[in-house]
């Protein structure tokens, strides 16, 4: 198997995105700050959502969470693959969380705010 130069494959790719105009990532706790613990929450439904679809113990459910997550890469890709679970459902249950917690960040500058200083 060929490769295409690392140019044309680099076109390819931007070509692929064109229609793309703004990009955000969520990396957990670098959106919001670790002391909010957001993701603590999630951790807690994503625990509760195992227990009540597969029948198993809180117990039993965290360590399927950090099999699947050492083993597929996330939770949920786990459950897909050896659960035949949908991922909506499991994604909009384990976000449903408290938001109260965070702060409002002040404005940022520009149109766009800060990603119109990196997007163009």
């Amino acid at each position: 198997m060929t490769c295409p130069h690392p140019y044309l494959l680099g076109s390819m790719v931007r070509a692929s995105f064109s229609h793309v105009s703004y990009w955000v990532f969520d990396l957990d706790n670098t959106l919001y700050p670790r002391e909010a613990s957001l993701f603590d929450q999630i951790e807690v439904r994503m625990r509760e959502y195992i227990v009540a679809t597969l029948g198993v113990t809180a117990a039993r459910a965290d360590e399927l969470r950090d099999i699947y997550w050492r083993d597929h890469g996330t939770t949920l890709a786990g459950l897909m693959e050896n659960h035949g679970i949908d991922p909506d459902p499991f994604l909009h249950d384990v976000h449903e969380i408290d938001l109260s917690v965070l702060t409002p960040a002040p404005p940022a500058p520009g149109p766009h705010g800060a990603a119109s200083r990196w997007c163009r």
